[in-house]
């Protein structure tokens, strides 16, 4: 097929359907939602985290963010994919443990079209444990007075398991064209909630 094939309009994405055919659901999504990703990984508000000089309230300030987005995820979720609310759910249970307070629900509630989108925006949520290792032990040398780590901590564990238990189901769930495009789409969704939250927490 030539460059003239269709693409897929994305929000800012241009994949074409080869693109679609050819990768995997995982390299799919990760070239989908590459400039969210860049766009996120630039902000200094997460990056504080690997900081040497990264206090107490510096962890707590991305803690609040996660504690936010994981509610927005649930929410979103709940109706098009279960699994992913309870992970959304579970994250927040442990980041109340860190901040020692309760959840609250004054969250916006967006809308996923599918099933498909859902695994999208669960391949968001998931995958950002990946830099889990390298935060919890920094976090562990900073903070040696006994402050909960517990978020960062299970999150580590994840991580360790992406590849061999996630990806496989990743891969069976989003199998054909519409489902990957689909889930570009949750993707998106879940990254956008991110870096919004983050943008007004660096202007508070």
């Amino acid at each position: 097929m030539s460059n003239s094939s269709p693409h897929f309009n994305l929000e800012g994405t241009s994949l074409s359907v080869v693109d679609i055919e050819r990768a995997s659901a995982r390299e799919t999504l990760r070239e989908g939602t590459d400039d969210l990703h860049r766009l996120l990984d630039t902000m200094p508000f997460m990056a504080r985290l690997l900081e040497t000089d990264v206090s107490v309230g510096d962890y707590h300030a991305v803690l609040g963010v996660l504690m936010q987005w994981y509610g927005q995820c649930e929410r979103m979720l709940v109706d098009v994919l279960a699994e992913a609310a309870d992970h959304a759910h579970e994250q927040q249970q442990l980041l109340q443990l860190d901040l020692n307070i309760s959840a609250h629900n004054a969250f916006d509630t967006k809308t996923l079209r599918s099933t498909a989108a859902g695994w999208g925006a669960y391949y968001v949520m998931v995958g950002s444990s990946l830099g889990s290792v390298m935060i919890s032990r920094h976090l562990k040398m900073r903070f040696s007075d006994g402050q909960t780590l517990a978020y960062y901590a299970s999150a580590a564990a994840r991580a360790r398991s992406f590849a061999g238990d996630f990806l496989p189901r990743l891969e069976q769930a989003l199998a054909d064209q519409s489902s990957r495009a689909d889930a570009i789409h949750g993707a998106r969704i879940a990254f956008q909630m991110l870096i919004d939250l983050v943008r007004i927490s660096s202007k508070s």
